[in-house]
């Protein structure tokens, strides 16, 4: 195959990932309405240390697993964000009421 054959299947990953992400980033706003309601914290270490170790055991290449790792805690630490965002402006709009 060559290089621009290859940047061109990588860019049709990258489709798929924005929107796979994109999705990922509504679930994240949705379970952080339910931890708002629940009065549950944003941050679940048990969950996140099981997702972490589902990880592990399902990489197949286990070449690619520290970066795979890294790529899954900066995903939790990116959903972390954006639930404490959409918590922090159900809170704010509480307020205002």
């Amino acid at each position: 195959m060559e290089l621009v054959e290859l940047r061109q299947e990588m860019d049709k990953l990258h489709v798929e990932l924005l929107s796979i992400l994109e999705r990922r980033a509504e679930l994240s706003k949705r379970i952080a309405i339910y931890k708002y309601k629940h009065h549950l914290p944003v941050f679940d270490k048990e969950r996140e240390e099981k997702m972490l170790a589902k990880v592990v055991q399902s990489v197949e290449d286990k070449e690619f697993s520290p970066e795979i790792i890294s790529i899954m805690r900066q995903l939790f630490e990116i959903s972390k964000e954006i639930q404490s965002s959409v918590i922090d402006k159900l809170k704010k709009s509480e307020g205002e009421f």
